[in-house]
């Protein structure tokens, strides 16, 4: 059995041999193995070889002019950062100055960064917000040159918020890098930086590393277009640990030149002419609504755009019938935050219908993972509970009005829906509109047009509109007694003539 020797973080060994021990690792020999669940959330050895661990060091150290002098803030645990940053400084004879954030605070971290002199600080950019939240503008980050922003897309408010809250010395600075690639692109802001467009592009590809677009066919798209971020270049992973499987659908070798690898990013990427990278989320987070293919990251983008939404983030569920619908969970500027009529209007002006999220959920906070990105996984599952609308709940007076809550619930699968609640407000939209319609039609047996709950979208107002189409249609036929046979239906022959109905 192998005894391994555990070497304690900050400890000095004075007995270790310091000679040249004369070993020979060849290049392409194994590094190191980190583990990263990346968005997926299932843990995935990615492998290291030593030349590119150190092709790695030598482009950071080049472009950021890593010396003896500069202090790292290391302030995730258990992450791949914890592998980067520690050579990084080790091989520049750099220091690497650890912050427990979870346990200290944000609040803490700001008089941490002043009084351990930090020069380099690479944070995240939902941490980089938390931390913008506690300042005033007038704190001194004397030695600071470097911000790094990493692990999530970097938006305009977010350079707004380095603007405002920095002097003009230290730099920000983003770009895109992973596990498996290493460092693939950087974007430098100083206070005199203009960003093009609504938003931050990740920059230009560094050396060594090829940035493709693909579209879903492998074939390369153009200019100005949405596709699969793909990397070219003979500084990437070997693979997977353990998963051959996931290494040659992820990997390829170039059939040109075998010393080159294409790795396929699962990240969307436009490339605007000039050769600058604008990531577009990723591909898992691509949701197929209605027969439309949509970007979450889109969708985000729009409501972040919002003044009283500090923070959100669109994720793709399905429903009890097993049909994709988008929930939007945001953080509000400030409580009780807006309404949802006042959200679906905002983003009615700016998206089309079939990218709008049918469920809103407040949040006090945004979830994050240990180094620091959204975690979408924590995100609370939802249910059927009535969301915050605009009207007070209130509840079916009559027999129409209990039938027509019935039929609300089943197709917005929602609980305690209030006969004066907006259809559409409830996250109901033109396709579930005509479900409605149908059932009701079917249960009343009669002929409801289909504008009807475009027109009248609460129960207390179709039920005026259902008195109204039985009185004209049936020829003056009671009511009552049709309603009588309706409530005296079991709810399984109910559903049974539904189903014939429907066949």
């Amino acid at each position: 059995m192998m005894k391994l020797s555990v070497l304690r973080w900050g400890q000095p060994y004075s007995s270790l041999d310091s000679d040249d021990l004369g070993l020979r690792i060849p290049a392409t020999a194994l590094a190191y193995i980190v583990y990263t669940s990346g968005s997926t959330g299932r843990p995935k050895g990615v492998l290291q070889s030593h030349r590119n661990l150190l092709h790695r060091v030598l482009v950071r150290t080049n472009r950021r002019h890593f010396c003896t002098a500069d202090r790292i803030a290391h302030l995730t645990a258990g992450t791949s950062n914890a592998v980067t940053n520690s050579f990084l400084a080790l091989l520049n004879g750099a220091t690497i100055v650890s912050f427990n954030v979870k346990k200290e605070g944000v609040t803490a971290l700001a008089r941490w960064l002043a009084t351990e002199t930090i020069t380099i600080c690479r944070i995240s950019s939902p941490l980089f917000r938390r931390l913008c939240e506690n300042l005033t503008g007038k704190e001194r980050f004397s030695h600071l040159r470097l911000i790094e922003l990493t692990s999530d897309s970097v938006r305009k408010s977010d350079v707004d918020l380095y603007k405002s809250k920095f002097s003009r010395q230290p730099i920000l600075v983003t770009g895109l890098s992973s596990s498996e690639t290493g460092f693939l692109t950087e974007y430098m802001i100083d206070h005199d930086s203009i960003i093009p467009g609504d938003e931050v592009p990740v920059g230009y590809p560094v050396e060594d590393k090829e940035i493709l677009i693909m579209d879903d066919t492998g074939i390369a798209v153009g200019a100005n277009k949405v596709g699969e971020i793909v990397v070219r270049s003979r500084f990437l992973s070997p693979g997977y640990w353990g998963e051959p499987q996931l290494t040659s659908a992820k990997f390829k070798v170039d059939p040109k030149d075998e010393q080159f690898t294409y790795y396929m990013t699962g990240d969307l990427g436009l490339l605007g002419a000039d050769g600058c990278l604008v990531h577009k989320g990723r591909k898992e987070f691509r949701a197929k609504v209605r027969g439309y293919s949509v970007e979450v990251a889109e969708v985000e983008h729009v409501l972040q755009a919002h003044p009283e939404v500090k923070d959100a983030v669109v994720v793709s569920r399905l429903d009890e019938q097993g049909e994709a619908h988008l929930v939007a969970h945001f953080v509000p500027r400030r409580r009780p935050g807006p309404s949802l009529s006042e959200m679906r209007e905002f983003l009615r002006q700016k998206l089309p219908d079939y990218m709008m999220p049918a469920v809103f959920e407040y949040l006090d906070e945004t979830p994050l993972t240990p180094n620091g990105k959204i975690d979408r996984h924590a995100l609370p599952a939802g249910g059927r509970a009535r969301p915050k609308v605009s009207a007070q709940f209130a509840a079916p007076r009559t027999a129409i009005e209990q039938e027509l809550s019935k039929i609300f619930q089943a197709v917005l699968c929602i609980d305690g829906i209030g006969v004066h609640d907006d259809f559409f407000e409830l996250g109901g939209h033109s396709l579930t509109a005509t479900q409605l319609v149908s059932r009701i039609s079917r249960r009343f047996d009669l002929k409801l047009p289909a504008h009807a709950v475009f027109e009248s979208p609460t129960i207390a107002q179709l039920a005026s509109v259902l008195v109204h189409y039985h009185r004209r249609q049936l020829n003056g036929k009671d009511l009552q007694r049709i309603l009588d046979e309706v409530e005296s239906l079991s709810e399984n022959e109910a559903e049974r003539r539904a189903e014939e109905e429907t066949e």
